[in-house]
């Protein structure tokens, strides 16, 4: 207790755990062991300091807005230390792989003195089992908020959602920005109760979006697409950041949910006093691949046909990855679908609804045996298929899978072409990306029978 007494006095962080307690952030932090704490007046609080923060959350989004966050920093040559749902990475480096996007992913980037900068997810479950993992922060972003996990640790309804997420408020310092989703109806419900906080700067994918014009009225920070670019206003500064297509992850803007993800990152970014150099740069150059952004909007191509795998698993996230297979051009498409048994019927059912009014050319439902969750095996999928039944979806155009791997195979074997595939990976997806690099560097193409099975490890 003297020990966050002082740290509290020199205004640095405290952050305890069983084994390692440490006072500062990164570049500025000391560590020690929690069973042999040293006095606080034996501490050289001259090396202690905190480092320019900012906290992450959302329904959907959160990591890649992180690490496009980590994108813009490394060009401004900063060393950004991030936590995520897949690692922990301090500049290129990734300390640990896993799901730390809670306190103790955190705390393992702020214990890391080559950082100068962090950039930290806090997902639903972490705030809601062990809350934030520091009590000030230079920026916080709150994606969306949409359904997903309803249900869990007394989260019953949007609104309760909504207060897990807003948690990340609280921890904005004074001077700082809370960045806020404007087309986001959950988050504009919440906007008269911030509408007098200077530290609030919102995003849009409209130029005309009221809330939007109302902040840059008032002096306020905002970030909008206008003119097929990206445009930013923090500090007084406006800036035509870039165009919608100088970045490959955007899409031309087809991405909507990466636009998005890309205006947030803009204010965020701002806060942090990047340059609009680095800013720009970052996002030119981000590269959403499977080495460094996992299973977002990966893209692959063999002999003709597109590839593009995707992390989305609830309907929120679902929509926009929809609306871009139907703006790209292709012959057929091809969507694999499937979910955790923890979700809801509802959830559960509306991923059907939707792909059924895509009306894509097939769809492919894979059994997800490591994520059951409470459901026996072949209930997710038989629901989704009476779904797409009751939505008129014609069962000729439905196939079954035993798991996420067949569910790729099935789907490579059918496509020809001029097609397009829509692979949403949960269960198995570092291994489907494997392979799937695998087939490119091997040349694979459709047509040819089956695709060589994976490697093995």
């Amino acid at each position: 207790m003297r020990l966050a007494a002082a740290a509290e006095a020199h205004g640095a962080g405290l952050f305890p755990d069983d084994d390692c307690t440490s006072v500062g952030m990164g570049a500025g932090s000391l560590s020690f062991a929690t069973g042999a704490l040293p006095l606080a007046s034996s501490i050289d609080w001259s090396r202690v300091h905190d480092v320019p923060t900012a906290l992450v959350t959302g329904t959907n989004g959160k990591s890649t807005t992180v690490r496009l966050l980590a994108a813009m920093a490394q060009a401004a040559g900063r060393t950004c230390g991030i936590s995520t749902t897949d690692w922990v990475r301090v500049g290129e480096t990734i300390l640990q792989r896993g799901d730390y996007s809670g306190p103790s992913g955190a705390r393992l980037v702020l214990r890391d003195q080559r950082v100068d900068l962090a950039v930290l997810e806090c997902a639903r479950g972490g705030l809601s089992r062990r809350g934030l993992a520091v009590r000030k922060a230079r920026a916080a972003l709150i994606t969306n908020v949409a359904r997903d996990h309803l249900g869990e640790w007394g989260v019953n309804d949007l609104e309760a959602l909504a207060d897990v997420k807003f948690v990340l408020a609280r921890a904005v310092e004074p001077g700082g920005a809370l960045v806020l989703n404007a087309d986001d109806p959950v988050t504009l419900g919440r906007a008269s109760r911030y509408d007098d906080d200077p530290r609030v700067a919102w995003f849009s994918r409209s130029a005309s979006n009221e809330v939007v014009a109302r902040a840059l009225a008032r002096g306020r920070g905002a970030a909008w697409q206008a003119e097929g670019a990206l445009w930013c206003c923090m500090g007084g500064e406006r800036a035509r950041v870039i165009g919608l297509d100088e970045a490959a992850f955007l899409f031309g803007g087809a991405a909507t949910h990466n636009v998005s993800n890309a205006l947030a990152a803009l204010c965020v970014a701002r806060a942090l006093e990047l340059p609009w150099s680095a800013i720009r740069n970052g996002i030119a150059g981000f590269a959403s691949d499977p080495s460094g952004n996992p299973g977002r909007l990966n893209r692959f191509e063999f002999g003709g046909v597109q590839v593009l795998c995707d992390f989305a698993h609830n309907p929120h996230g679902m929509v926009p990855l929809l609306d871009l297979i139907r703006a790209l051009p292709a012959r057929r498409r091809l969507v694999i679908l499937g979910q955790a048994g923890d979700r809801d019927d509802h959830s559960i059912r509306e991923l059907a609804r939707l792909s059924a009014q895509a009306q894509v050319d097939r769809i492919v439902l894979k059994e997800m045996p490591e994520h059951l969750r409470g459901r026996a095996s072949g209930v997710v999928v038989a629901m989704l298929a009476q779904e797409l039944a009751r939505a008129g979806y014609p069962a000729a155009q439905v196939e079954l899978a035993a798991d996420e791997t067949d569910a790729v195979r099935r789907a490579l074997v059918w496509s020809r072409p001029g097609d397009l595939l829509l692979l949403l990976l949960h269960a198995q997806r570092q291994a489907v990306l494997d392979w799937l690099a695998q087939l490119s560097r091997e040349g694979w193409e459709p047509g040819r029978g089956e695709p060589p099975p994976p490697a093995r490890a």
